[in-house]
């Protein structure tokens, strides 16, 4: 993060380049994306409308698609470990 003095005072200024440091913060955004994408998909489908929201998304998302994949491919499957583990425990009951 940068400071530079404008009009007499002090006032921080923000860069994406930030952004990349902070892995949490990029897929969060990534994921409020995606999934705002697909509710608005869902209703313009429900509502027989066509649209196409494809079209400069996977521009913005491209970058971010295969670090998202990495990130949910391991809840996924830690996902599977604690359910195996909960059925192993009830099937011990």
């Amino acid at each position: 993060m940068k400071r530079s003095a404008e009009n007499g005072g002090t006032r921080t200024m923000c860069y994406a380049d930030d952004l990349r440091y902070d892995f949490n913060v990029m897929i969060n955004s990534t994921s409020c994306l995606t999934n705002n994408i697909k509710v608005l998909s869902q209703q313009a489908l429900q509502y027989g409308q066509e649209t196409d929201l494809g079209v400069g998304c996977d521009v913005v998302l491209d970058s971010f698609q295969s670090a998202e994949r990495s990130y949910l491919g391991k809840e996924e499957i830690r996902r599977y470990q604690l359910l195996g583990a909960a059925a192993a425990k009830m099937g011990d009951d």
